[in-house]
């Protein structure tokens, strides 16, 4: 099947009640998916699990490490000075795995 997360160019408006859309928040927060993500993969009929809290806690600190190197490659590519950026992933990754030392 054809990797359909790096095409997205398309969007799609829909109308729903308030109660709607916390339903279908909450669902997608849930699974640690976006609201997007969670409708488009429902609507093609894909079967999701629902994350555990040690599971959706790892996956939003993967998400800030995902931008952070974005970021840096970003500044890699426009030559400009990344000292900084470096700087901050670094002292992420040890405040994580300080967290997870201590069973956090």
């Amino acid at each position: 099947m054809e990797d359909f997360k790096s095409k997205k160019s398309q969007a799609v408006s829909v109308r729903m009640t308030p109660m709607e859309r916390m339903l279908i928040e909450s669902r997608a927060k849930d699974t640690g998916m976006s609201m997007s993500s969670y409708m488009v993969l429902c609507s093609m009929g894909k079967e999701l699990k629902l994350l555990s809290q040690e599971q959706k806690t790892a996956y939003k600190h993967l998400a800030t490490y995902h931008s952070h190197f974005s970021r840096i490659g970003n500044l890699v590519r426009n030559r400009a000075d990344i000292s900084t950026e470096v700087t901050e992933v670094i002292r992420e990754i040890k405040k994580q795995l300080e967290s997870l030392r201590n069973g956090q």
